[in-house]
This record gives structure tokens, C-alpha cells and sequence, in this order.
């Protein structure tokens, strides 16, 4: 073996050449396969003239994206995904670790041999070295670990070769990036172009020069990096041997172990790149084939209003035929129906984006992406992940739809004119022939006249009518450029990051609107700091008495403030469809279907009368404000829980406050003789009393409670064979909590107060589902302000529908009747089958708060305590003359405050001012 050590090494040394000449020239190959594709790109870039597309021309659109595509994205894409530049070098680097390792396992395990034969067999003639000098005294030989001390050294060297090797991947990768940057530049250019946005030639040529400049770079980069690796791998071969003699003792398992993890962590971090730079390229390819889908569907949604224009203008074209033959003798009920369905602009341009998000499927969920800055895995890398399909359906939704919706309203519009414009002419035909059959002689001339005006009418709207083709194509247009303009945009700042992004997109553009942004908010700022310092500098002049303030401008003319202008509403009937208005009367509701937010209040019903038929005094008391719900509830819960007991139900339509009313009251309710102890009778058998309006049970007033405290001392008395059930609002309850202790008395307290919102929006939509309108909600007016541009740039933008419910709920406080009410006031009228809903501004109760006094407020608050109150019993209750207290009465029904009660005498607060009346009294502390 000491003979043969010499040849063995050599031979190792030959074939550990070849193979390290095998590998660099591999790395050499991949670079000429990622120039080949950098040669073509830069050809066909070099060539591009600037994109452009006929304004609002769908065919040009998809022409100049499938003109400029080709060259630029799928050509490419698909001449690196055929020579495939980074895989090459990783399975390069793979296949030599692992050849270099199978040529290791190949040597023996120990070797004995001298320290003369090692010097010389490993290269170490030439020069001078301490340990070479050392080891040529040794003519001995020794055992050598040399299997495990040469794949120790061959893994150092593949762990410090690992840089070089990051750099040239990291610059495959972001070679593999700026391929795509052709196509982005021209991409942003023709989208810019077809959103009629202009397009500037001197910025796509300083891009060109850019990129052919970074290209350029690339490869004198690549030459010096495969050089560096040429050299590294051709003195691999004398490092090792100089590694053997200076370390021939193998590493720890534990050193090992640490070598292998960190080589496999490089070994992982590179095989990502090419992942990413894959992921871009296919984000890119199913961005673009959303973007012919949506030209695709754009062009279908255009033939279905062409063929809705198209059977507009043939029933325009009967009607003209019917009017221009008619006469006198014509039936006007023969006048041509109406046959063609208008679909609202809203429907078409969802049902345009709902076909473009049908395909979405062939865009990734997530891709992994990577602005590649790092050779080897660093603390501050950060991969990020973007959603593109989220992205797209969000800019679609976003971006796309708003564009589209332009001339599809437009579209909508002209079509509607023209259907009101056949009503029309149908109502002078119809008025005219009817007229001409009570006109006599006469009757000819004024029938000729009617259907002559009505075709003239028509016939003019024919001539005048636009085409619409036109406007709805640039919309749509400008809807696929700017969705996908909006992803592209997203995603790279996904990518890259907000501040890498804008710098990309133009360092000095950026710089100059951020510039242009400051001055302006710096002039902003200097003006209301000038203005406010002016107006404290006033004030303080004012307060230290060296100035005296200006006389205040008195109105010429003082008018009287309502509720209807607090709340701008017409508080009179509404023209709106029978059923509409049944089935949002102000009754209580019958059908549980329509009781909504009550199961928490239902299932106490239930436990209650299950505790009292198990044997317990029970009591309930429902407390809830006016219109609330407690009358419904308890209907509902009358066929519900109470079902199989007796139930005598009543309420309280009078002022009751002696004991005999009261009792004459039970009886009636009760059917019980008068001769026949109350109490008694109420024990003899179970049963179910339910009294509603209970604050009617009293006045407040000197023995005005006396009613009232005969029911509530003959509750206890009867708890056990009765069940009673009372309920009042929620005024009443405070107040007689404090007067005669009413919490007391009863065991169950159920407090059906205001519901939540989505329980509120729930119980209007189930009413208005049955009545078959559809629902079109106005937007709310434009807001300038920080808040609305950073909702708007967050994309947190509110639905009109979604706005205009939390301002019902605002002003209803959740109260059923009162919200009811707003809800047919906010109405506008119905069109088409269409209920159009306009947006209720923020009421301002200043002025009629200013104008009402703190006897009115009091007048308010005994109002709600008693639920309603005449004029004879309000002036009982404050001690004043009826002729005051009417007057009183009489002005705040005049500011529409107040309204009689429907369910007997006297007056209550009107349900649309309970908010405003809430919260007055609550701003004067009575309550």
C-alpha cells in the first residue's frame, strides 16, 4: 500500500479535475442559455415602437395586446422555459457534490504511508513549508483516515465555494426578473394608452435604455462571477492537499453535521429562486389571458345591449305604426304593450364581472416572490407571498366595474328615456280617444290630433336617438385596462415593496408629485394657521375689553324649525303600492315569520310560565320603548308559549287611577260578575292575564297612582293561579320604579329594548322581499377630507346599502315603528319594479332644539312617562289652565313633535322624533 498510495492519489486528482472542469463548464452553458434568451428579448425590444390602440375600440385593444405579447412575454418565457438557465446549475451543482462524493466513497478507508510519500503525492514540492519540511523527516509510515479526511475537506470546499455560487444563481435570478421588464414597460404603456391616460414616448425610450443598459451589466457581471467560480474550481484541486497535510484528522460528527445543514440551507434558499422567478412569469401569462377573457366578455355584454336597444327600437317602431293609423274608432286598450326588459347598469356590469371571474381559476391563489438582493440566505431577507387571484377579483371588482359602469349608465339611461317617452305617448292617446268619445262633431279632429302629437312625439325620439355602442366600448375598454393595470400595480408592490415600487415606476416623476403634494399642503397649512391665530388674536382683544365685537346679524325674516327639515323628509303619505304600504304599517306584527331579535325574550316567556306551572308566584313585566316590539312580541308569544293555557288579553285605552276603575277594568278583562270576589275568582282556575299599555294605569298627580297600586297589590295575591304578564315603555318603568317601587313586584323583568343593526336590517328586508321590488340604494354624497381619501386608499369603502342602514339604525336607535317610518319616508317612488332608495343625511336638531323651552321639555317627558296625554290631563299634571296646556300641546304638534294617538284621546310623540326627543331630555337630565 505505501508504493501504491502515490498512483492512487493521482488518479483521484485526475478524475477530481475533470470533474470540476465538468462543472464550470456547465456554468458556463447556463449563462449561454440565458444570454440566448437576453439576445432574442433584446431584439425584439430594441424594435418595439411605443403601443397604442384605437380609443375605445375593444378589437384594437386585443389586437395591440396580442401583438405586443408575443414577442415580449410568450416567446421568452417559453425559450427560457425550454433551456431552462437556473435548473441547469442547480442540477450541475447536485450532480458534482454528488460525484465528487461517490469518487471519495471510492478511496480506502486508512492508508499507511510516509510522510515523504504524502508531501510528494500530494504536490507540495515546490516552495517552502514548515509542515511539508516536518513531514519529509518522517520515512515511516503512519495510518491516515483518508476517506473521512478528504470528504471533510471536499465539503469545506463546497461550503466556501458557496458564495461564489450564490452570486452567480442571484444574478440568473435577476437576470431571470429583467426578462419580464420588456413586457411591463410596453404592458403599462398600452393599458396607460387604452384608459386614454397618455402615454409619454421620451419615458418608454428611457426605460429601453435603462434595461438594454442593465443587460449589458448582467453580462459583464456573468463573465467576472464564471471566471471567479473557472479559477475556484481549478485550484480546488491543490487546496485540497494542502488541506490534507495541514488537517489529517477528521472532523466531529457534530461539525460534520453543521457543515451538511448549513450547505442543504443554500441548497433550499436557491432552489426557491427559480421557483419565484417561475411564479412571476406565470402570474404574467394568467393576467394576460384574464385580460383577453374580460375583452372577450366584454364584447358578449355588448351584443346583449345591442339586442336590448334592438327590440327598444322595434317597440318605438310599433308604437309609431299604431299612432299614425289610428283614429277615432280605435280601442286605446289596442295600443302596442310593452315587451322589452331593461337591465339596470349595475346588473350588467356585475354580470360582466361575474363571466371575467369565472375563469379566474387559471390564476395562481398565492405565489411565493422575492426581490432578490441576497446570494445566501441573510436575517434580512424576507420572501414575500401575493395573492394574485385575490388581487385580480379585487381590482375587477374595484377599478373594473366603476370604469364599466360609466356607459352602461349612459346605456341605461337612453333606454329608460325611451320607455318613458312610449308611456307617454300612451297617455296622450289613451286622454285623447277617450276625450273624442264625449266631444261629438269634434270628436275626429281631437283623436286625429292625440295620435298625431303622440307619433310626432315618438317619431322625434326615434330620429334623435344616439348610438350607445360607442360610449359603453370605451367604458368597457378602460374597465379591462384598468383592472389589469390596478393587479399589475398591486402585485409589484406586493413584491417589491411600496418605496421599491415607486421607485421603480419613476424615481424623479415620484419625487416631483411628492414635491408638488408638500408645497400645496404647506401653503394649505400656512393659511388656516394664519386664519386661526387672526381669529384668536380677536378673541383675546375682545376678552380683555380693547376690542369691542361686532353687532350679530340678525335674519331678516325668522322662521319656525320642523322635524320634517331637521330630518329633510316629507313626513306625509308616500305614493307607494298598496301592498308596500300593508306590510310596513305601523301595526303589530301577527305572522312570527316577521318577528326578528325576540328569541332571547321568547325563551324567558318559556321558562317563566314553565316555573309557574311547576307551582312558583310568577310575574313578568316587558319593558320597552313605544314601537319596540313588546305588542308583538307578545302575539307571537301568545300562540307560542301560551297555546294551551287560557289567555285574556287587554290593555289600558282609558287613564285609569282609582281603585274602582281598576277593578271594573279586571272585570271586563276577566268576565267576572259583580258579585263575585276579584281575588277569588282569579285563584279558581290557572290562567293567563296579559295587560298591556300599563302606563295609561296612572297620572302624575296628587292619589294618581292609586290604580295602579290596587293591580300591583293584587298581583302578589294571585301570582300562583295567575300568570301576569304587564307591559309598559321603558319611561313609565323608570319613573315608577322610583315612585311605587314597580321592579319589586315582579320576579321576571324581560327587557325588550332596540335591536342590533343586522336584526333591525333583517326585519325590513323580510318585509320588503315579499312585496317583489327590487331595491336600488343612492350613493351618498362626495366628502372631501383626510378620512374619505384614507378610506379610499385602504379600500374600505362602504356599500350605498351598507351606509344607508347605519344611518336608519342612527336615527331610529334600533326601535322597529320608528325605523319603519323613516324607512317609507327615505322612499322616492317606484320605477320598473324598482324601489329607489335615497340616502338619509345626518339630521341637525339645533334649531327646533333651540326653539323648544324647558316647559316643552318637561310636557316631552311626562308624555313618555304616560304614554299619551290629553289637554285636561296635562294640565292636572302640571297645574296649568287647559287653555295653556292646549296651546302648549298645539305648537309642538305644529313642530311636527308631536301627533294624536291612534289608539284613543289625546297626543303622543310622533315615532320619527323619538331620537330627537331622547336625546334632548337627555341633554336637559330628566333622564
Amino acid at each position: 500500500m505505501p508504493g501504491k498510495f502515490p498512483e492512487m492519489w493521482s488518479a483521484f486528482r485526475f478524475e477530481f479535475e475533470v470533474r470540476n472542469r465538468r462543472l464550470a463548464g456547465d456554468l458556463d452553458e447556463s449563462w449561454k442559455r440565458m444570454n440566448a434568451v437576453l439576445g432574442s428579448l433584446q431584439d425584439a425590444f430594441s424594435a418595439v415602437q411605443l403601443p397604442s390602440c384605437e380609443p375605445g375600440s375593444l378589437a384594437s385593444f386585443y389586437q395591440a395586446l396580442k401583438s405586443s405579447e408575443e414577442r415580449l412575454l410568450s416567446q421568452p418565457i417559453a425559450l427560457y422555459q425550454s433551456l431552462r438557465p437556473h435548473e441547469r446549475v442547480l442540477s450541475a451543482l447536485e450532480d458534482h457534490e454528488a460525484a465528487v462524493d461517490d469518487l471519495a466513497r471510492q478511496l480506502p478507508e486508512t492508508v499507511s504511508v510516509s510522510g515523504l510519500d504524502l508531501v510528494e503525492s500530494m504536490g507540495c514540492e515546490d516552495g517552502f513549508d514548515w509542515r511539508a519540511y516536518i513531514l519529509r523527516r518522517q520515512r515511516d509510515p503512519r495510518t491516515l483516515p483518508l476517506r473521512a479526511v478528504v470528504q471533510d475537506h471536499l465539503r469545506k470546499q463546497a461550503l466556501d465555494r458557496s458564495r461564489a455560487e450564490g452570486i452567480f444563481l442571484l444574478l440568473l435570478t435577476q437576470t431571470g426578473t429583467e426578462l419580464l421588464t420588456p413586457w411591463h414597460v410596453v404592458r403599462q404603456s398600452l393599458l396607460q394608452s387604452a384608459m386614454e391616460m397618455g402615454v409619454e414616448e421620451k419615458l418608454l425610450e428611457t426605460r429601453r435604455l435603462r434595461w438594454l443598459y442593465n443587460v449589458g451589466d448582467f453580462r459583464r457581471k456573468a463573465a467576472r462571477y464564471l471566471e471567479a467560480l473557472r479559477k475556484s474550481l481549478t485550484e480546488a484541486a491543490p487546496r485540497l492537499g494542502s488541506a490534507v497535510l495541514r488537517h489529517p484528522s477528521p472532523l466531529s460528527e457534530f461539525r460534520r453535521s453543521r457543515l451538511l445543514d448549513r450547505r442543504q440551507a443554500y441548497a433550499g434558499y436557491w432552489s426557491r429562486q427559480p421557483r419565484a422567478v417561475a411564479a412571476l412569469m406565470n402570474v404574467d401569462l394568467a393576467l394576460l389571458e384574464m385580460g383577453r377573457h374580460a375583452v372577450r366578455e366584454a364584447g358578449n355584454a355588448l351584443k346583449y345591449l345591442d339586442s336590448e336597444r334592438g327590440e327598444l327600437l322595434a317597440e318605438l317602431e310599433r308604437a309609431i305604426q299604431w299612432a299614425e293609423t289610428a283614429s277615432s274608432a280605435t280601442d286605446p286598450r289596442t295600443f302596442p304593450p310593452p315587451h322589452a326588459r331593461l337591465v339596470p347598469a349595475e346588473e350588467r356590469v356585475a354580470e360582466w364581472a361575474r363571466s371575467v371571474a369565472s375563469r379566474s381559476d387559471c390564476i395562481p391563489v398565492s405565489a411565493e416572490t422575492l426581490a432578490p438582493r441576497y446570494p445566501l440566505p441573510n436575517l434580512g431577507l424576507r420572501w414575500r407571498t401575493v395573492k394574485p387571484r385575490e388581487i385580480f377579483l379585487r381590482a375587477l371588482g374595484a377599478a373594473g366595474q366603476w370604469a364599466a359602469s360609466e356607459g352602461f349608465r349612459a346605456a341605461e339611461a337612453a333606454h329608460r328615456s325611451i320607455v318613458r317617452e312610449i308611456e307617454r305617448a300612451r297617455e296622450v292617446v289613451i286622454f285623447g280617444l277617450e276625450t273624442a268619445r264625449d266631444s261629438g262633431e269634434h270628436a275626429e279632429r281631437i283623436a286625429s290630433e292625440s295620435t298625431q302629437n303622440a307619433a310626432s312625439l315618438l317619431i322625434h325620439r326615434r330620429d334623435t336617438a344616439k348610438p350607445l355602442r360607442p360610449g359603453a366600448e370605451r367604458s368597457l375598454v378602460r374597465a379591462c385596462a384598468a383592472a389589469l393595470l390596478q393587479s399589475h400595480l398591486q402585485l409589484d408592490e406586493g413584491r417589491l415593496g411600496l418605496m421599491a415600487h415607486l421607485a421603480r415606476q419613476g424615481g424623479t416623476r415620484a419625487a416631483r408629485g411628492a414635491w408638488e403634494t408638500a408645497r400645496a399642503g404647506t401653503a394649505r397649512s400656512a393659511r388656516w394657521q394664519r386664519n386661526a391665530l387672526r381669529a384668536r388674536y380677536k378673541w383675546f382683544l375682545n376678552a380683555i375689553g380693547w376690542d369691542q365685537p361686532a353687532k350679530p346679524r340678525i335674519d331678516d325674516v325668522y322662521r319656525r324649525s320642523y322635524l320634517s327639515q331637521a330630518l329633510q323628509l316629507d313626513l306625509g303619505a308616500r305614493d307607494l303600492p298598496m301592498i308596500y304600504q300593508r306590510l310596513f304599517r305601523l301595526a303589530p306584527v301577527e305572522d312570527p315569520r316577521f318577528l326578528v331579535g325576540r328569541e332571547a325574550e321568547m325563551a324567558a316567556l318559556e321558562e317563566a310560565r314553565e316555573m309557574w306551572q311547576a307551582g312558583r308566584s310568577m310575574a313578568v313585566l316587558v319593558v320597552g320603548e313605544r314601537g319596540s316590539g313588546k305588542t308583538s312580541l307578545l302575539n307571537c308569544a301568545t300562540a307560542r308559549v301560551f297555546g294551551q293555557d287560557p289567555v285574556y288579553r287587554g290593555q289600558f285605552n282609558g287613564r285609569v287611577t282609582t281603585p274602582g276603575q281598576m277593578e271594573a277594568d279586571l272585570r271586563s278583562l276577566l268576565r267576572i260578575r259583580g258579585d263575585e270576589d276579584l281575588t277569588h275568582a282569579l285563584l279558581r282556575e290557572p290562567r293567563v292575564i296579559v295587560i298591556e299599555e300599563v302606563e295609561r294605569a296612572f297620572l302624575r298627580c296628587m292619589n294618581g297612582f292609586e290604580g295602579l297600586k290596587s293591580l300591583l297589590a293584587t298581583i302578589p295575591e294571585t301570582s300562583r293561579g295567575t300568570l301576569w304578564v304587564l307591559s309598559l315603555n321603558q319611561t313609565a318603568f323608570d319613573f315608577l320604579k322610583a315612585a311605587v317601587n314597580l321592579d319589586q313586584y315582579f320576579p321576571y323583568r324581560i327587557n325588550a329594548m332596540s335591536v342590533e343593526l343586522e336584526q333591525l336590517k333583517t326585519a325590513i328586508l323580510i318585509r320588503h322581499n315579499f312585496s317583489g321590488l327590487r331595491l336600488q340604494f343612492s350613493a351618498p354624497p362626495a366628502r372631501r377630507g383626510m378620512a374619505r381619501r384614507a378610506r379610499e386608499a385602504l379600500g374600505l369603502q362602504e356599500s350605498p346599502q351598507d351606509l344607508f342602514f347605519d344611518s336608519l339604525y342612527r336615527e331610529s336607535e334600533g326601535i322597529f315603528r320608528s325605523a319603519f317610518q323613516l324607512w317609507l319616508h327615505y322612499t322616492e317612488g317606484v320605477e320598473g319594479g324598482l324601489l329607489h332608495m335615497r340616502y338619509p343625511e345626518a339630521a341637525n336638531y339645533d334649531a327646533l332644539r333651540s326653539q323648544c323651552s324647558l316647559p316643552d321639555f318637561l310636557t316631552l317627558q311626562a308624555i313618555l312617562q304616560h304614554g299619551s296625554l290629553t289637554d285636561e290631563e296635562h294640565a292636572i299634571v302640571f297645574g296649568i289652565p287647559a287653555r295653556e296646556s292646549r296651546t302648549q300641546l298645539e305648537r309642538l304638534k305644529a313642530c311636527e313633535v308631536l301627533e294624536p294617538e291612534p289608539a284613543g284621546p289625546g297626543v303622543r310623540v310622533r315615532p320619527e322624533a323619538g331620537h330627537f326627543v331622547r336625546r334632548a331630555l337627555s341633554r336637559q337630565n330628566l333622564r
